[in-house]
């Protein structure tokens, strides 16, 4: 939603998409069923616009940090496994 994209998304862009979904709301009230895909096109494409704006920047922050030598997937590791219930241990097969 555009509340979890916070400052990722321009003042202008958010008021854009709050005004497409208004005047597809109001177009949803009517028959008019080409009218209401001609709006929902609309709002599609400005939100795929918007989604590939966000992915780029996630893209050109991911290499600043390579570049400057930091793991972008840093903190994304599993946490090693502290079961009590594996034991490592060495062993030798015999033949009976």
């Amino acid at each position: 939603t555009l509340e979890e994209l916070g400052d990722k998304v321009s003042e202008d862009e958010k008021s854009n998409v709050e005004k497409l979904v208004g005047e597809l709301r109001e177009v949803i009230a009517g028959d008019d069923i080409d009218a209401i895909k001609s709006k929902t096109e609309e709002l599609e494409k400005v939100v795929q616009e918007i989604g590939a704006k966000i992915y780029q920047q996630a893209q050109a922050e991911a290499q600043a940090q390579q570049a400057a030598g930091q793991d972008p997937n840093a903190g994304a590791q599993d946490a090693p496994n502290d079961d009590d219930d594996t034991i490592d241990a060495d062993y030798k097969v015999k033949d009976d």
